[in-house]
């Protein structure tokens, strides 16, 4: 039996922990007025046409889900603040960093700069340098740093919103109809909420207690009393010194230590 050959979408979901993406169910078709409206603060920028089509047929050129460079475009509009960066230098370094997550940094380039690659590759020039300046450049490394946030910090927000849904219809109460009338949920309904929310709430079983134990307080305490102890013999030797006493007298003074054993000390409670 033949083996399906895995897609660019398969390969984003694969089980590696580094190459893991959540890709969306569908695209969004953008729009210019969401585009504008997810610009920053102080920037402005004109969306023609061709920025449009170019967006929303990105996933074409380089074989990536269309819909997960829509969401990652969306995310990371923030970029373009006060920087001088266009909206396509934003949609290639998307492109970039998704491909290079599963076929390395200079085949990522290659795909995205396509003609750039071909004028290197004719000329007889490497392209590695080339690459691997832009895999460094600011705004790669800014998407790589937000791209690796694990998805539990990213969606933190509709993890409680999810949360609250659930006490909602553990307390009878669904979302309003057409005309905004609340309704209710069945009893059934209730329980399951319920019964999810005992296990999306549980405390650990497991909990361990880990503790430091240095210095004692008697042993603190013994230092401190050294350290004023010494102190007072250097304002005596230095009041003696002044009043004409004779300097090798006053060295004969003798500090006897008394060193106690630091206890460092692991502690764990394990309860089951």
């Amino acid at each position: 039996m033949a083996t399906k050959p895995q897609t660019t979408k398969d390969l984003l979901q694969a089980s590696s922990p580094h190459n893991t993406r959540m890709v969306p169910d569908a695209g969004q078709s953008i729009t210019r007025e969401e585009l504008l409206k997810a610009m920053p603060k102080g920037v402005s920028a004109t969306v023609t046409d061709d920025i449009l089509t170019m967006i929303n047929s990105m996933g074409d050129s380089v074989n990536l889900p269309q819909e997960l460079l829509e969401e990652d475009l969306m995310s990371y509009m923030h970029l373009l603040g006060g920087r001088g960066r266009s909206i396509k230098d934003l949609v290639n370094a998307i492109k970039f960093c998704n491909l290079k997550r599963n076929m390395g940094v200079n085949k990522a380039w290659s795909i995205v700069f396509p003609a750039k690659y071909k004028e290197l590759v004719d000329a007889q020039k490497g392209t590695s340098n080339f690459s691997s300046m832009y895999n460094g450049s600011p705004l790669v490394c800014e998407i790589d740093k937000a791209m690796i946030l694990p998805v539990s910090l990213m969606y933190q927000h509709q993890f409680h919103m999810a949360v609250k849904k659930d006490i909602d219809l553990m307390n009878g109460i669904s979302a309003p109809n057409a005309d905004g009338e609340m309704q209710t949920v069945s009893p059934h309904v209730q329980h399951l909420a319920a019964a999810n929310l005992m296990t999306v709430l549980r405390m650990p079983e497991e909990q361990s207690v880990e503790l430091k134990i240095g210095a004692s307080d008697a042993v603190m305490a013994q230092q401190q009393e050294m350290v004023d102890h010494i102190g007072s013999l250097v304002a005596m030797q230095a009041k003696a010194f002044r009043e004409g006493k004779d300097i090798q007298e006053l060295q004969k003074v003798h500090v006897k230590l008394v060193e106690e054993p630091v206890i460092d000390a692991e502690v764990t409670d394990e309860s089951n």
